[in-house]
């Protein structure tokens, strides 16, 4: 339990941090939250993607397309946009996967052995459990029907 010593000093510091004041640093905090960018606003992601390239790519694309009109510009752009992101997925999703060497039962089946690499690791999670925001209380509804009909 704090004392009241502690919790006056915490409201004392309180006033002195009011997070970023100019627009610059606004933007950059905004982005704190971002990790792979795949179910976010689109952006091109500066640490790994650069702009230019996806300018390119999109130009591109409006020079074989040719749209005309405001909707098919939208229709080009977003093409675009999910084509970018599409590869994007792809390079994260290779960049998790090691392969393994294969046993001679693998090589007889096609199988494909593959790991997860440990330098890769740090960036996958796995929901092993359910989130704390899950109904613990009521069983699901298949069970809940089960037990009224007797089944």
């Amino acid at each position: 339990m704090a004392t009241a010593k502690q919790i006056a000093a915490n409201r004392r510091n309180s006033q002195k941090s009011c997070g970023p004041k100019s627009v610059e640093t606004k933007a950059k905090v905004a982005q704190n939250g971002t990790k792979h960018g795949l179910c976010a606003k689109f952006r091109v992601l500066k640490e790994v993607e650069k702009q230019e390239n996806y300018d390119a790519f999109l130009n591109k694309l409006i020079e074989d397309e040719q749209p005309v009109g405001q909707a098919e510009i939208e229709l080009v752009v977003k093409m675009a946009e999910h084509t970018w992101l599409a590869k994007r997925a792809l390079r994260m999703q290779n960049s998790c996967f090691a392969p393994e060497p294969k046993t001679p039962e693998e090589a007889k089946i096609g199988a494909i052995p593959v790991s997860l690499d440990p330098l890769a690791n740090s960036n996958v999670t796995f929901a092993t459990t359910p989130p704390r925001t899950a109904p613990t209380s009521a069983p699901p509804p298949s069970f809940r029907n089960a037990r009224k009909h007797g089944s």
